[in-house]
């Protein structure tokens, strides 16, 4: 199904790639029909197994520009939200995970704005709340200007706290070579941050446009303390960046709840969920050095942030 205008190049290519939230998936159209901003395409990249989806959006057909892209057999999560930017003929894109929606009709808007920023920037974020689907609670998510200028000289803090936020809050010019790499689920994100970052910088609009779901469904829920997730990952990056990671001891930190949360005892252990990937002997120190002392000391607060500093004194992390 394609109910776009194709002769006509739109400002914004809105990437929407969908699983098989349907009902999610009906309120974030809800929200772009809502926009005052007009000048945009939609590209809904397709992962579900039926045909539910696409039943949805023929609801919507005579009142969107909708292009369907249905992925069979099914792609991975980075693939799938790649396959959109692909796609994509606007001079932005700005992606929408199907469980998330526009907070405000001006929020769209305020992103086309933003695109003639003094700064010229290619990498647009918006500020954000998030929407607790089980208590039904808001919370609003904005970083102050100062934070997020600190945050744009030192990137690699954001393994510590993702303080952009999901990848609906952003927009990006097209043509830009940053894709989300699909050996990713959980840091997914940042790690894509970290590739514009390196050539783009970013302009924040400090106000609320994107409402980000937090649902019984979402990926996140798959991905937290699994060891299965989050060792691999953490060798992903650790060979994509090294020591860049964990140069400072709040960086530093980050490696050493993850060994800690997960309860990783020993070094096998930690080789066993490796997936295939080089365990570097920084790691393997952590690990040795956690296992000297209890569990119950490991996870407690203080003597936690203690052992943690020694650690990062003891373990250059030169491999």
């Amino acid at each position: 199904m394609d109910t776009r205008n194709v002769t006509a190049q739109p400002l914004i290519s809105i990437c929407i790639p969908t699983n098989k939230s349907r009902d999610f998936l009906r309120r974030l159209l809800d929200s772009i029909l809502e926009q005052t901003f007009k000048d945009f395409e939609i590209i809904v990249t397709d992962n579900s197994v039926d045909d539910n989806l696409y039943e949805l959006l023929r609801q919507y057909a005579d009142r969107l520009p909708i292009l369907h892209v249905k992925n069979v057999p099914p792609v991975s999560m980075g693939e799938n939200w790649n396959l959109g930017q692909e796609r994509a003929r606007g001079e932005w894109i700005k992606i929408m995970h199907d469980d998330d929606w526009f907070a405000t009709p001006e929020a769209l808007e305020a992103f086309a704005l933003a695109t003639k920023n003094p700064l010229q920037t290619t990498f647009i974020v918006g500020g954000y709340q998030s929407y607790n689907e089980t208590t039904g609670i808001y919370k609003s998510m904005l970083v102050r200007e100062r934070e997020f200028k600190q945050l744009m000289t030192d990137p690699f803090r954001l393994v510590k706290e993702n303080k952009i936020g999901p990848p609906s809050v952003i927009m990006v010019k097209n043509g830009l070579q940053a894709r989300y790499d699909p050996r990713l689920k959980w840091r997914i994100d940042i790690d894509y941050y970290w590739a514009l970052l390196r050539t783009e910088k970013a302009y924040y609009i400090p106000e609320t446009l994107i409402s980000y779901s937090y649902n019984v469904v979402q990926t996140t829920n798959e991905c937290y303390n699994n060891r299965i997730v989050e060792i691999p990952e953490a060798l992903i990056l650790y060979s994509k960046y090294g020591t860049r990671l964990t140069r400072k001891p709040l960086l530093y930190d980050v490696w050493w709840r993850l060994m800690r949360n997960l309860e990783i005892r020993d070094v096998a252990e930690l080789e066993a969920h490796a997936s295939g990937y080089i365990v570097p002997d920084f790691f393997r120190r952590i690990v040795r050095f956690q296992q000297k002392f209890p569990l119950s000391i490991i996870k407690n607060g203080y003597f936690s942030k203690c052992l943690m500093l020694l650690s990062y004194i003891f373990n250059p992390a030169k491999s």
